[in-house]
């Protein structure tokens, strides 16, 4: 049997492999058609993860997770707010090629293009929480998905 931490991981990795032919529909007029945002829960990391298609997933680093939440139209609607959302973010987000999650307390945004995989700095969760944040928009965001992926 596959442990369990070892198959998400597999499926986090290729989250960043996608391109833009890879999912259904056209990337928003940003160019962008994924994104997502990783933070620390206890001792491993969370993927809030975000395609253009609707495919909403939270992947857990020690395994597990919740794959396939987009085929509610609540958690459709905050997918596509939060790739919008992102699209405004990522002219100030280095391209990538590799893709750590975030050490404990903090947040990093990856955005899929279709020129490859914008990442922002490491960044300190409650900080992103404090009202003139300018990033608690996209941060936000993200957040809305987790809500109704859990309302769903």
């Amino acid at each position: 049997m596959a442990d369990p931490a070892e198959v998400i991981r597999g499926l986090r990795s290729r989250i960043f492999s996608l391109s833009a032919k890879d999912v259904k529909g056209a990337p928003l007029p940003s160019g962008v058609f994924g994104a997502l945002m990783e933070f620390s829960a206890g001792q491993t990391w969370v993927s809030l993860v975000a395609i253009m298609d609707g495919g909403t997933s939270l992947y857990f680093g020690t395994g597990g997770g919740i794959i396939g939440a987009g085929g509610k139209e609540p958690v459709r609607v905050a997918n596509r707010l939060f790739l919008e959302t992102a699209g405004r973010f990522v002219s100030e987000f280095a391209k990538v090629t590799e893709y750590p999650p975030p050490k404990p307390g903090c947040v990093r945004f990856y955005v899929l293009m279709s020129d490859g995989v914008h990442a922002s700095e490491e960044m300190d969760e409650s900080a992103l929480q404090i009202a003139g944040n300018h990033f608690l928009p996209l941060y936000a965001a993200a957040q809305n998905v987790i809500t109704h992926i859990r309302l769903s």
